[in-house]
C-alpha cells in the first residue's frame, strides 16, 4: 500500500476507535457529576456519533481510491 493510503486508513482506524471507546465511556457516567458545559459537550457528541463514525467511512473509502489511483498510475 502507498503511504498515503496507509496514513488515511490509520486515520479513520484512529478515529473510528477513538469515537466509539468515547461513546462507551460516556455511557457509564454520571452526567449530573460533569460540569454543564462539559455536559452538553458530551452529549451533542453521543448524539453526532454517526456523523463522526461517516467521516471515518469517508476516510477509509479515501484510503481505498489512492490505492487504486496509485495502483492503475
Amino acid at each position: 500500500m502507498t503511504r498515503p493510503a496507509v496514513a488515511l486508513l490509520a486515520l479513520a482506524a484512529l478515529l473510528a476507535a477513538g469515537q466509539w471507546l468515547y461513546v462507551r465511556a460516556a455511557a457509564h457516567v454520571d452526567l449530573h457529576l460533569v460540569p454543564a458545559h462539559a455536559r452538553r459537550r458530551v452529549r451533542w457528541l453521543i448524539v453526532n456519533s454517526g456523523r463522526v463514525q461517516l467521516v471515518a467511512g469517508v476516510l477509509a473509502a479515501a484510503a481505498v481510491g489512492v490505492q487504486v489511483a496509485a495502483t492503475a498510475g
